[in-house]
C-alpha cells in the first residue's frame, strides 16, 4: 500500500503475535552508537522488529565482520579515489571489504567490464546499473555521507585547494595575515 508517498510495509491494523529481535552490531564508537540508537529507534517504531544493540570493540568488529557473525551491522567507507568503482568494488563477489557475502554475477560482470571501459558516459551507465542491482537487492541500506564543514574568510586566505576526495591542501595556501602563516616543522 503506498499513501503521501510512504511505503507502507504492514498494514496499519496489523500487530505482531510475537517481535522478532534482530542484533544490531555496532562499533562501540560513541558517533556510532548514536547512529545505532537512533537506527533502533526507528526500526523499532516503524516495524514489528525489536532491536537488540550490540556494541563491540574495534578488534571484535573485525573479527565479528569477517566471520559474518551479526544480524545486521553499522559499517562506514570513506572511497579512495574519486570514482565510483571505489564504492562498488566493495560488493564485488572476490572483495575482501564484502563482509555482507552479497554475490551476484551480473554485478560482478558490470564491475569486471567497467575496468575496462575509456567511454565516461558508457563507464558511468555500467556502474550505475551495478548500483543499482546493489540497492535493489538490498544488501547495503545507505543511513549518510560525510560532509567537511569548513568556514574560510576569503578575504583572508587565498589558493586554499581540495581534493575531490576533501582533501585539503594546506601546502598552497597563502594568507593574508601574519596570525595565518604556517612554518613547516622539520
Amino acid at each position: 500500500m503506498k499513501s503521501d508517498n510512504k511505503i507502507e510495509l504492514y498494514p496499519s491494523n496489523y500487530t505482531p503475535k510475537v517481535k522478532k529481535t534482530i542484533k544490531l552490531m555496532v562499533n562501540n564508537l560513541d558517533l556510532y552508537v548514536t547512529i545505532a540508537q537512533e537506527v533502533k529507534n526507528n526500526i523499532e517504531k516503524f516495524s514489528p522488529f525489536k532491536i537488540e544493540l550490540v556494541t563491540v570493540d574495534w578488534a571484535e568488529y573485525v573479527e565479528r565482520l569477517n566471520n559474518k557473525n551479526y544480524d545486521i551491522v553499522i559499517s562506514g567507507w570513506i572511497g579512495d579515489f574519486f570514482d565510483p568503482y571505489s564504492m562498488l568494488y566493495i560488493w564485488h563477489s572476490d572483495s575482501s571489504y564484502n563482509y555482507s557475502g552479497f554475490s551476484n554475477k551480473r554485478y560482478d560482470e558490470l564491475i569486471r567490464s567497467s575496468q575496462n571501459i575509456d567511454n565516461y558516459p558508457t563507464r558511468y551507465e555500467t556502474l550505475y546499473k551495478a548500483e543499482k542491482i546493489i540497492l535493489d537487492e538490498i544488501c547495503i541500506i545507505p543511513l549518510y555521507h560525510y560532509r567537511l564543514p569548513l568556514l574560510v574568510q576569503k578575504h583572508l586566505v587565498k589558493k586554499l585547494l581540495f581534493s575531490p576526495l576533501g582533501i585539503i591542501n594546506f601546502a598552497t595556501m597563502e594568507s593574508q595575515k601574519e596570525v595565518l602563516k604556517f612554518e613547516s616543522r622539520k
